[in-house]
């Protein structure tokens, strides 16, 4: 059996910016993902 498990966009530096007197504020949603492999 074999596990495996990633997170993609943890650390994502997304910096907030202004547009014509308007900021425009970024986040980025972590992804968290698994698989699992099983052998018989």
């Amino acid at each position: 059996m074999m596990l495996a498990f990633y997170i993609d966009k943890l650390f994502d530096y997304l910096p907030d910016y202004t547009i014509d007197g308007v900021t425009i504020r970024r986040s980025a949603t972590p992804y968290f993902g698994m698989e699992l492999n099983l052998t018989i």
